[in-house]
C-alpha cells in the first residue's frame, strides 16, 4: 500500500453468511431514510451500531494494524449504496481535503471498503490513480456544477486519470486505501447495486479536533489511548456473545 496508495485483499474476508446479514442491515438503513436516500449515508454506524459487527472485526483490524499501528480508533464510516441504472458518479478528490478540519494528521489515517455485493467497472468501482498520495498538492476542491450527477459537492479539476485503475472487488472482498490517493467512480449503468461499507480509522495518538458534530462518538476499536480523545469502548459483537453464551 505504501507505494501504490492501496491494497486489495487477495482473498475473500466476509463469507457469504456474513455478507448476507450486513446485506439486511444496509437495506434497513436504506429502508428507514426513504425517498431521502440517494447513493450515500454519512455515518451509519452511529445510527445502528449492528453495523460495528463488521467494522469493527477482528479481520479488519488485522489490516488497519498493519497500516496504523497496534492502537486503532475508528473515526467514522460511510455506507455507499449506488443504485441499478441511476447511480451516480464520485467525482475526484482525496480524502485528506475533508479531514484536515478534524484531525491533527490526516494523512495517517485509512480507509477500508467492505464489498457487499461486488464492486466492477460496469456498476461504478472505485477508481484509483496508483501513487497519486506521494505526489504534490493536487490543489483546492472546487463545487461541483452539476450537484444532481454526483455523489459529493466538491472535486479536484483537471485530474489526468490516464494512469487510474479500476479497484475490482468481489462480493466479501476488501480493500483500503491511503487518504491522499486521488480516487473516484463511474455512474452505475448496469442492473445491480454497487454497495460498500466504508470504515474510516486511524491510530490512537492522532488527535480529533473538538467539540465533535453532535452524537458523533468515536471508538477504541483495538489497543490503547493515548489520551488524545474520548473513546466508547469497543462493544462484543453478536458473534462474540453468541461464542460466550
Amino acid at each position: 500500500m505504501e507505494a501504490d496508495g492501496f491494497w486489495i485483499t487477495p482473498h475473500q474476508v466476509f463469507s457469504g453468511v456474513d455478507l448476507a446479514r450486513l446485506s439486511q442491515l444496509i437495506l434497513e438503513e436504506i429502508s428507514a431514510r426513504g425517498t431521502s436516500f440517494a447513493d450515500e449515508i454519512d455515518k451509519p454506524h452511529l445510527a445502528d451500531e449492528r453495523l460495528l459487527e463488521f467494522l469493527l472485526d477482528p479481520k479488519v483490524l488485522d489490516l488497519v494494524a498493519a497500516v496504523c499501528g497496534p492502537d486503532v480508533v475508528l473515526g467514522s464510516s460511510h455506507l455507499f449504496a449506488k443504485r441499478p441504472i441511476v447511480g451516480k458518479a464520485t467525482p475526484w478528490h482525496n480524502d485528506t481535503a475533508y479531514l484536515h478540519r478534524f484531525l491533527d494528521a490526516p494523512e495517517r489515517t485509512v480507509a477500508v471498503w467492505i464489498s457487499v455485493d461486488g464492486s466492477w467497472p460496469d456498476n461504478g468501482c472505485l477508481r484509483i490513480i496508483p501513487g497519486s498520495h506521494r505526489l504534490p498538492a493536487a490543489g483546492a476542491h472546487v463545487a461541483v456544477e452539476d450537484p444532481d450527477r454526483f455523489v459529493l459537492s466538491r472535486y479536484l479539476p483537471d485530474i489526468n486519470d490516464a494512469m487510474a485503475v479500476d479497484v475490482v472487488l468481489p462480493p466479501g472482498h476488501v480493500s483500503l486505501h491511503h487518504p491522499s490517493v486521488l480516487h473516484s467512480a463511474r455512474p452505475n449503468r448496469s442492473n445491480r447495486p454497487r454497495t460498500g461499507l466504508v470504515g474510516r480509522f486511524l491510530p490512537a495518538d492522532v488527535k480529533v479536533f473538538e467539540p465533535l458534530p453532535e452524537g458523533h462518538r468515536l471508538w477504541l476499536a483495538r489497543g490503547r489511548s493515548h489520551g488524545q480523545n474520548d473513546y466508547q469502548t469497543r462493544p462484543p459483537t453478536d458473534r462474540e456473545q453468541r461464542a460466550q453464551g
